[in-house]
């Protein structure tokens, strides 16, 4: 037989064979690419889906409504469901802390001021005959980083080029309690008084951090970062206070500011506009706590603060802007005013106005003054009676 014979007889028994098994070949790839095509038009319509859900969820956030025939603003995006995860045994810890928010939606009120020398106060009266010390912290949680100015002026107390400073890494939820306990950031001349600074960093990563919660699956809530940190037992058996001194604006640091302290201090200058801001962020809070972000929070009350040193203390209560801030507190909800959520503080515990107290950034001038004058006695007697206030309000030891 000839060679051409001998393979087309092979081919005539093996050739079905092979295009058989070819076909299932061919068959089985196609199947296979049909899979791989439906896994990934599954997925990308899934992806389209959830794009499409975080969308309408932070429209949502920050969507006008329609009340009385017109469209007013929201909610506003900080009250955004869910509220979760919160720190284990939240409500615990937030009561068992010492943290106090020192905060005003207005600028200009001597927040800062009052932040820096209510802590230093506070720094020596919790200290005094106490055998086992325990430190002041106070936070910087507004990026101009003025108050880091006001408690230490050395540059050493900024961070370094590209690096981020201490309050950013804090609301990011990147520093560690044994950064926060172990900081060695202390204020000029007060062993007991640690600070931890901010810088202009934090400012886009506040913006950020908003962002990508507000367009995430909110798996991690933002809000709840500094708390996270903050409310740990070894951060709170480290200091006998924290104080966050927090940005005149409704900022990511802010609302992780109020979703942790334990206790509001609220600081106004005495005129008509001032006033009526309290009265706003006051409700704002309110607001806040009834949405879960901040329930157990308690007023310590409001100050006065760039009084005129020649006001009496006695005749205070008789300012109109206090009369009218009071009126304003005592309104109900619906009457526009936060319904007697919070009083005023005693006149005695009043910041004066004075030139050196405004002029202390960059000097490290910080309670007590020692000027010799009227002025400066009144302002250290109004710094103490404010830390006694605290004190007696949120059960420090003294």
């Amino acid at each position: 037989m000839s060679i051409t014979g001998i393979i087309s007889g092979a081919w005539n028994k093996i050739g079905p064979l092979i295009a058989h098994n070819v076909g299932e070949v061919i068959a089985a790839t196609i199947f296979a690419l049909f899979l791989l095509f439906a896994k990934q038009l599954f997925n990308y319509v899934k992806e389209k889906i959830n794009y499409f859900n975080r969308m309408k969820s932070a429209h949502a956030a920050v969507a006008q409504v329609e009340k009385n025939g017109g469209m007013v603003e929201g909610e506003g995006l900080w009250k955004a469901a869910p509220i979760i995860p919160r720190p284990d045994n939240y409500a615990d810890r937030v009561q068992l802390a010492k943290i106090l928010s020192i905060a005003n939606l207005k600028g200009g009120v001597g927040k800062t001021t009052i932040s820096a020398n209510l802590a230093s106060c506070l720094s020596i009266m919790l200290n005094e005959g106490v055998a086992e010390q325990k430190p002041v912290l106070l936070i910087d949680l507004d990026f101009q980083g003025t108050l880091a100015g006001f408690a230490n002026p050395h540059d050493d107390i900024w961070p370094p080029n590209n690096t981020d400073s201490h309050a950013t890494k804090l609301i990011r939820g990147d520093l560690s309690k044994h950064e926060v306990v172990t900081t060695n950031f202390t204020v000029t001349g007060r062993n007991n008084l640690k600070i931890l600074p901010a810088y202009y960093d934090l400012a886009n990563t506040e913006n950020r951090l908003m962002i990508e919660w507000l367009l995430s699956d909110r798996d991690n809530d933002v809000r709840f970062n500094l708390a996270n940190i903050l409310l740990n037992e070894d951060v709170r058996n480290k200091f006998s206070l924290i104080i966050l001194d927090c940005p005149p604006r409704l900022t990511t640091a802010k609302i992780q500011a109020l979703a942790t302290s334990s206790h509001l201090l609220i600081p106004t200058i005495l005129n008509k506009a001032s006033t009526e801001a309290v009265n706003s962020f006051v409700r704002q809070v309110e607001s806040l706590r009834g949405a879960g972000i901040c329930p157990h929070i308690q007023h310590i009350g409001v100050v006065g603060s760039m009084v005129s040193p020649t006001t009496k203390i006695e005749n205070l209560g008789h300012d109109p802007s206090i009369l009218q801030l009071g009126d304003l507190l005592r309104s109900t909800w619906d009457e526009g005013g936060p319904g007697r959520k919070v009083d005023i503080l005693p006149g005695e515990t009043f910041i004066p106005r004075f030139k050196a107290l405004a002029a202390s950034f960059g000097e490290g001038i910080i309670y007590p003054f020692g000027n010799d004058n009227s002025t400066a006695e009144r302002i250290n007697q109004a710094t103490e009676a404010l830390a006694q206030e605290v004190i007696n309000r949120m059960g420090l030891r003294h």
